[in-house]
């Protein structure tokens, strides 16, 4: 059995559109314990979950998320029945079914804020993790009045040490960066460590894993994977 908490990377976006309702839905119905969602910014200050800076990729339009306002972000089809969602319809969603990890895609502060309002707004601080980038986002959240759960979304394994000392929760290591000095030294004096699947290096998509590599990962001492079929820990 694997025992690892299954992050469900922009939901289960093996079988669903990604960061869509569907795939929600879908992560929830297969018993991950965690949806991911992430999070960008709109022209008018609202959040959107959105993995890419603009709709190229998702919707083949040449716009950035930031020149667009949530109420045509919202209208933009990325299949043929899904759109995009503001992070409000996400947390309303998964208040009370799912735990969420809010993946913050910019190093920026407004956006961390905009996030924290919403989590407020929802009284959703027990349920969801912020995933932050940035040294000054992870001191702005640990700085609130309220508790918050933050994941170090370190770029520069020199900072791993440096995160968990300002109060992260965990840090995410990319799967195929485990074998770095500090990834293996978090490891080893048993931090708590997330770890995104795939081998970059192999031309692996993002979440991409085997159940073998879960039962690897799983030996390490890894408390959760993001990864983007949630039924490979779950089994259903």
């Amino acid at each position: 059995m694997i025992e690892l908490k299954a992050v469900a990377h922009r939901g289960d976006s093996e079988n669903f559109t990604e960061n869509s309702i569907a795939s929600y839905e879908g992560a929830i119905k297969c018993g991950a314990d965690f949806i991911e969602a992430d999070a960008r910014q709109a022209a008018d200050g609202e959040i959107v979950c959105c993995h890419d800076p603009d709709l190229n990729r998702i919707a083949g339009i040449d716009k950035l998320i930031s020149d667009c306002r949530l109420d045509e972000l919202m209208d933009t089809k990325i299949d043929d029945s899904q759109t995009l969602q503001s992070l409000r319809n996400v947390l309303q969603l998964a208040k009370d079914r799912i735990e969420v990890l809010v993946d913050i895609k910019t190093t920026d502060l407004d956006v961390v804020e905009g996030v924290f309002k919403l989590v407020q707004e929802q009284e959703m601080f027990s349920s969801v993790v912020f995933g932050v980038r940035d040294l000054e986002q992870l001191i702005y959240l640990e700085g609130q009045s309220y508790t918050t759960r933050c994941l170090g979304l370190v770029g520069n394994y020199n900072d791993v040490i440096t995160f968990f000392e300002n109060g992260a929760e965990a840090v995410r290591i990319w799967e195929d960066d485990l074998n770095q000095p500090n990834a293996q030294k978090a490891l080893k004096e048993k931090k708590t460590v997330w770890v995104t699947a795939g081998f970059r290096s192999k031309g692996e998509a993002p979440g991409f894993i085997t159940t073998a590599r879960l039962k690897g990962l799983q030996q390490l001492g890894v408390t959760a994977v993001l990864l983007n079929n949630p039924s490979l820990v779950t089994g259903t």
